[in-house]
């Protein structure tokens, strides 16, 4: 009885021994990726393995779907890379990868290969969307569970603005029914990579492991739910990606792993403002380190985008996200702050992989010029958006009592006005605050009419309205105390003033009411001098014409429309379709201070 039992116990420890793929003494520490896809055009790829005497082992795969073309040694003895070539005939299933050292098979880790997603059909942004930001952490917490993972440094602290608050993409999937009835058409992530800092980590932008899905953030099943059920709701998921930098602990870019694949900060140097790379022809964009941490703390550092491991790293990363993913489109955060012709083959395999997939730049310019120059290393072919700083920049300061109101409004006139930098003006993000801007209620110096200005102008703009998650509701920070002051927890609607009630459905009916309004979408667009700080556009097809008049005055004002614009001679009366209003006298109507009206003619 007793050799039986003996007999049972070891063919336990044999299975447990074999499950494990472990014969010799365990040599690899980890791997990534652990997976990629058959029928994918994008088929020669780099696994990194970290594990100990690795560069000194003996490393092979016998498949017929993967060929091993070379091993990569590093400078590091810990770390090699795996050149693979996934063949045309590959098939789905397990490649075992065998680790020899002194001849003896140590260790076989497990490469898997699944079959590219036929269903991954993506829902094209156009200019009838609506863009709703959503910083993750900052968000809902629908999960408590995943609030404190083992092996993550940094704990939660709702009570630090910079530390971890625990909104999830459970939470985000909660709100999407809110999201949908504010007006909004599409949801943009911020990014969602493991983050393990010890400080600092909510954002994740400060990326610690380029394969990880932040653990506190959920699983890869809560994502795909997430995403399924935007598909469901007609909500189209915008993915930021982030390509330009790394955490100093990350597993292969940390500090002390290898030279040449970062740019250092170096301390004996002056990183002030020399943003002009961005559109000086001859430049080498040697610039882009002064640019980057004179604003960046040193937790974080500068990917070397020249260095072929790094390149191809970045590369082969996004194709894995974006399959793992399978979003809409994808955001290139800080995109100025990449190197031109990175993103210039980048955005060539992207397409080649993923033709239908959109792609949205994030470049932080005030000049029209210097974005238009940047556009022109992005490939002709390519439907690519961009979010408008320099519009951003300028509503800034537009409607500000601290200039007089004929030049707040020349301000707008003048920065439409040089929409011939633009290909597609309609392909803009206009917006007024993001993550790391302040917020629309500070930008208006909590001035309520200044607010509802701000929102009617993004909103009946053309291109593509961006709004902040919580910005909707009044929710205050200025990034002169530092980005996390704007990065506030999405309010409590139990204890609303009047006045954030009062935007809260102004922003609500403006965006759906939008969303039937071809004209705001895809029409034509002219505007008028400026005159005695009074603005106006005009959007117009066909079949509609719709006046927005900007009040800048700190006075009420009487105008005539009839001078404005003789699109008002067609027409005997015009209706605020927001406040339902209806104006029979287009020769005297009146304008509150610092205000913006709507009229539809009929």
């Amino acid at each position: 009885m007793k050799r039986l039992i003996s007999f049972n116990i070891l063919l336990v420890v044999f299975f447990l021994f074999t499950s494990m793929n472990v014969f010799g003494k365990n040599v690899v520490k980890d791997y990534f990726p652990k997976n990629w896809w058959t029928g994918m055009k994008y088929n020669n790829i780099l696994v990194s393995i970290e594990g100990t005497a690795i560069s000194s082992s003996n490393i092979q795969i016998s498949h017929s779907s993967v060929k091993l073309n070379k091993v990569i040694l590093t400078k590091v003895p810990s770390l090699v890379f795996l050149d693979l070539e996934i063949l045309a005939n590959a098939t789905p299933g397990v490649v075992p990868i065998n680790i020899y050292q002194s001849g003896r098979l140590q260790q076989s880790i497990n490469f898997t290969l699944t079959a590219k997603n036929k269903n991954f059909n993506t829902e094209k942004l156009s200019s009838s969307d609506a863009i709703y930001q959503v910083v993750i952490d900052r968000f809902i917490n629908g999960d408590s569970e995943n609030d404190q993972p083992e092996g993550y440094f940094e704990k939660p602290d709702n009570a630090s603005i910079s530390g971890i608050h625990g909104g999830d993409l459970v939470g985000i999937t909660s709100k999407l029914d809110y999201i949908k009835e504010m007006g909004f058409t599409a949801v943009e992530l911020s990014p969602i990579y493991e983050s393990n800092q010890f400080s600092h980590s909510y954002y994740r932008n400060e990326i610690t492991n380029h394969y990880k899905l932040d653990k506190r953030f959920g699983s890869f099943a809560d994502l795909n739910i997430f995403r399924q059920n935007c598909k469901a709701s007609n909500i189209k998921y915008i993915q930021n990606l982030v390509l330009h930098e790394s955490s100093y602990i990350h597993h292969i870019f940390g500090k002390s792993i290898i030279k040449g694949w970062v740019i250092p900060m170096e301390l004996n140097i002056d990183y002030s403002d020399k943003n002009h790379y961005l559109s000086d022809p001859y430049n080498d964009q040697d610039l882009i380190p002064y640019q980057y941490y004179k604003d960046n703390i040193t937790t974080s550092q500068l990917i070397n985008q020249d260095a072929p491991i790094s390149k191809q790293y970045l590369i082969q990363n996004t194709i894995w996200w974006i399959e793992k993913c399978m979003p809409d489109a994808i955001k290139i955060c800080e995109t100025h702050l990449n190197k031109t012709h990175f993103i210039a083959e980048l955005l060539k395999e992207i397409n080649t992989n993923f033709p239908s997939l959109q792609i949205v730049t994030d470049l932080n310019t005030k000049d029209q010029d210097r974005l238009a120059n940047y556009s022109k290393h992005i490939p002709s072919d390519l439907s690519v958006f961009n979010y408008d700083y320099p519009i951003h920049h300028t509503l800034r300061n537009s409607f500000s009592e601290y200039i007089s109101a004929e030049e707040g409004v020349n301000l707008l006139l003048e920065n439409l006005s040089r929409d011939f930098n633009y290909k597609q003006p309609e392909n803009q993000v206009v917006f007024i605050d993001n993550s790391i801007s302040s917020r629309a209620y500070n930008i208006a110096d909590k001035d309520p009419g200044i607010v509802q200005m701000l929102y009617t102008y993004i909103l009946t703009n053309r291109g593509i309205p961006s709004i902040l998650y919580g910005s909707e509701y009044l929710l205050q920070g200025s990034n002169q105390r530092g980005v996390d002051y704007v990065r506030g927890a999405f309010p409590d609607k139990s204890n609303m003033s009047s006045n954030v009630l009062k935007t809260h459905k102004y922003i609500s009916d403006v965006l759906n009411w939008r969303l039937n309004k071809t004209v705001l979408q895809r029409g034509n667009t002219k505007h008028y001098n400026p005159k005695n700080g009074i603005y106006a556009v005009l959007r117009y097809n066909s079949n509609s014409d719709i006046l927005i008049v900007y009040n800048n005055n700190t006075s009420h004002q009487k105008i005539d429309l009839t001078s404005i614009s003789n699109v008002s001679n067609k027409y005997s009366k015009a209706i605020n379709p927001i406040s339902k209003i209806s104006y029979t006298n287009l020769s005297n109507v009146l304008l509150d201070p610092k205000s913006a009206i709507i009229l539809e003619f009929e």
